[in-house]
């Protein structure tokens, strides 16, 4: 189901071990977004497939107390495990840009759940027989984000709460969105020394 860390400006990245546990019980792909106090720009870097890498990435990160980070740690209900199904998403609905490893946007989406629409193959009639229609390619999230988020836009989704608890209910759950506007929490997530996680 995933794991989401959201880490708010001032406060310290999680540790190393808490790091490696985290990847050890989601260990399909690693991603993070980050943004400087007052920027409007949301910087995602994914792909990390090993913990190696993953540490890599998270230690590229200049003056983490200075930033706000979405760290994302997967563990695949749909879509094949590689690099370009690691979260975060930029909300967009260009499939090329949902698949980027390294992308600037004005809004970052990560999902922790399995949005029940997008994981049930359809299987048509074809050549005298049944064929399944669902494409491992993608995720569930990145066809939410693309028939469903970017549609709704950054500012509905960071300003109308009706619109908020409508995203958590349709789906039951939780993601964490990150823009100019800082964080945006759908879902239940709980505090542990200042960061907001989803398991």
């Amino acid at each position: 189901m995933s794991l989401i860390i959201a880490k708010p400006f001032g406060v310290a990245m999680p540790t190393e071990d808490e790091i490696k546990n985290s990847f050890d019980s989601n260990s399909d792909g690693f991603g993070m977004a980050w943004r400087e106090h007052g920027s409007p720009e949301v910087n995602i870097w994914k792909g990390g497939m090993t913990i190696a890498k993953s540490l890599q990435m998270i230690a590229s990160l200049e003056n983490p107390l200075e930033l706000e980070v979405l760290l994302h740690f997967r563990q695949a209900t749909q879509g094949a495990v590689n690099k370009s199904n690691c979260h975060p998403y930029p909300l967009t609905s260009n499939y090329n840009l949902l698949r980027s490893k390294k992308t600037c946007t004005n809004m970052a989406v990560t999902h922790n759940g399995s949005i029940s629409d997008y994981t049930k193959d359809i299987k048509i009639w074809e050549d005298g027989k049944f064929k399944t229609t669902g494409d491992q390619k993608f995720t569930d999230t990145q066809m939410f984000i693309k028939e469903y988020l970017s549609e709704i836009g950054k500012k509905l989704l960071v300003n109308v709460n009706p619109i908020i608890r409508l995203v958590e209910k349709a789906t039951n759950s939780r993601f964490a969105l990150l823009s100019s506007a800082g964080f945006t929490l759908i879902g239940s997530f709980h505090e542990h020394n200042g960061l907001r996680c989803s398991g």
